[in-house]
């Protein structure tokens, strides 16, 4: 077995495994809105999903992305939960969650480290950036991705 990530809606936890031995856990924060699977909730899906797309991989720490694109000038306002650091794109492989992809929920660093470990995002796995960028470095495409209340 490869490299897998299981991350635990109720404990806002996300554990990077190999070979099912825990190699790194990292604390989250998923939506504000709860979990679910329907467009425009902001909700985070639940299920079994694949890194789909990796962003942002040579663009420095804090970087700022707005439609995927690094905003080299722009820094997030101060109230703003944006995207930033590194993205991982998600596809779900669930009958529920096979609009993951067109919902652009992505695993990514936030804006609001401080609030990390309460439900403040708007669909997406937010974490630390420096957690983000180490989290990136470690996974590859299809990497499969567990998401559970």
């Amino acid at each position: 077995m490869a490299k897998d990530i299981q991350i635990f809606i109720c404990e806002q936890k996300l554990l990077l495994r190999n070979k099912k031995q825990i190699e790194a856990s990292y604390p989250i924060s998923s939506a504000l809105q709860g979990e679910g699977f329907e467009k425009e909730t902001f909700q985070t899906p639940l299920g079994k999903f694949r890194i789909y797309q990796k962003i942002g991989g040579n663009c420095p720490a804090y970087s700022l992305f707005q439609g995927r694109k690094w905003q080299k000038e722009k820094k997030p306002k101060p109230d703003e939960n944006a995207i930033l650091s590194r993205i991982l794109w998600l596809d779900g492989l669930n009958l529920k969650n096979r609009n993951t992809y067109e919902r652009y929920i992505y695993i990514h660093g936030a804006s609001q480290e401080e609030k990390i470990g309460k439900k403040i995002s708007k669909g997406c796995i937010c974490l630390k950036n420096k957690d983000m960028i180490e989290l990136y470095q470690k996974v590859s495409l299809l990497t499969e991705v567990n998401i559970f209340l």
